[in-house]
Formats: structure tokens, sequence, C-alpha cells
């Protein structure tokens, strides 16, 4: 099992355009993905906490006798939900907001296959709400909360932001995946309840930030991809649009 300090997360922009995003679990940790779920969010949201890959053995047969060599890569997440009974939306100016999973849901940490992730996410405190402790009661250094690290990501105080706005208008790219068009200026469907549609002002009158959000995740399935690497080296996920393909074995650049 290997450790990686950084990967790059390559995609397609709304004009047609090749870009990448650099993740780093210590700096600039957040990362986006499409929801499963029709009539929610249209994306999940997690913090990197770790980027791995392994060498693994896959023996074809019962006798062991033919095998076959695999590096499997992975990251180590902690998920974020939406906040409940928050309304965004350009009708009532505001940003989506999330917060992390409580540590008593049994997916609040888990791994995830880097080939599902869109974009490195740009995510803002929200300083009004405070931080708070009963989200990861445990009060020394953890994976999430590092030993040595005093910035917005991880003070060193033992506690989490309570919430996140999700900054939409960090670039024209992701403007136009909140709003309505991917690439090639295609239409992406959004929900009307999907948290970036227009709602009534009326709505919008509960501004409580109490609790995080909810999020639940499937089984993570690792993809086998072939080709050897080297620990020391960056990892470099390809990622070349939208669309999920547990099958594509082009996604990921060779470490």
């Amino acid at each position: 099992l290997y450790e990686h300090h950084i990967m790059r997360v390559h995609y397609t922009t709304y004009d047609i355009q090749r870009d990448y995003d650099t993740i780093n679990p210590r700096s600039h940790p957040f990362v986006m993905l499409n929801s499963p779920d029709n009539n929610a969010h249209p994306y999940w949201y997690a913090q990197v906490l770790g980027i791995y890959h392994a060498n693994v053995i896959q023996y074809l047969d019962e006798s062991h006798s033919e095998y076959a060599q695999h590096s499997v890569q992975f990251l180590y997440v902690r998920w974020l939900g939406d906040e409940p009974n928050w309304t965004s939306g350009r009708r009532v100016a505001r940003l989506p907001k999330v917060g992390f999973v409580d540590e008593s849901d049994p997916y609040a940490f888990g791994f995830l296959d880097p080939n599902l992730i869109l974009r490195g996410s740009h995510l803002i405190p929200s300083f009004v709400d405070g931080r708070t402790d009963t989200l990861l009661a445990h009060s020394g250094p953890t994976l999430a909360r590092p030993e040595g690290i005093d910035s917005d990501i991880a003070p060193m105080d033992g506690k989490d932001w309570t919430n996140y706005y999700v900054g939409i208008f960090v670039d024209r790219d992701m403007v136009m995946r909140y709003f309505g068009a991917g690439i090639g200026h295609t239409l992406r469907h959004v929900q009307e309840d999907a948290g970036v549609a227009d709602k009534d002002v009326d709505d919008a009158e509960n501004y409580g930030a109490a609790g995080s959000g909810q999020v639940e995740v499937g089984d993570d399935d690792a993809i086998e991809q072939q080709g050897g690497m080297n620990e020391d080296e960056v990892s470099d996920f390809e990622q070349s649009d939208d669309n999920f393909s547990e099958s594509d074995d082009d996604r990921y650049d060779d470490f």
C-alpha cells in the first residue's frame, strides 16, 4: 500500500477545453461528484483525507497457478451532505450549503474510486455558523484533523466548521455545471428541488444551520488498472468527461 501527497483530476470544460484540478489533502482537499439521486442536489461532496494505490494479485484459478497483477487506486474521504431546510438559488441569492456527516453515521467516512470525481470543489467556511466538535468527537489529532496544520481546512483547535458554502462562481466552467449547461453547452437537467434551482422567496424563511447534512453512499468498488507505478511519483488520475464508466480503463494517466 502506497500513499501519495497530491493527485491531478483531468476534465473537459464546458467550452471543450482540457483542464485539471490538483487535489492535496493538506490544502485543497474538497472534491465533487455526480449524485445518483435525481431528486436531490445534483452533486455529492467529500474531503479527501488520503490518496493511495495498492499493487494486488488476482488469482485466476483455484490452484493459484495463474494470476494477474493489478494496480488499484482509491481515496479515503470524509463525506459532506446538504444542509437540511436550506434553500439556495438566484432568486433567494444564496449559495448551496453543506456540512460534514456526523460520525455516528456509518457512511461518514469511506473509500472512493477517483474515477468518479468530476472536479475539485471550492467550499467556503460559513463563519457565522461557527465551529463545532460534535460531528467528530475525538479530541486528539486524526486523519481528518492532522496535527501540525493550522489553516482554514484544519485549524488546530480540535473542531470542524459547522457548515460550508459551495463556491459555484469560482470559475466559468463551475458556473455552467450548476446552471444547467455542461460540456459543449449541452443542457444538463437540474431538478427543481435540487438546491440550486430558483425557489419561492417564502421558502427561504428558515436560515437555521443546526446540524450537518446527511448523505448515503453505496459500496465502494475500486477500479483495477494495469501498469506499474512508483510510490514516490505524483498520482495523476485521468478524468475525461462527466459520464462515469467503471469499465473505461483509459480514465487514468500512468503514474
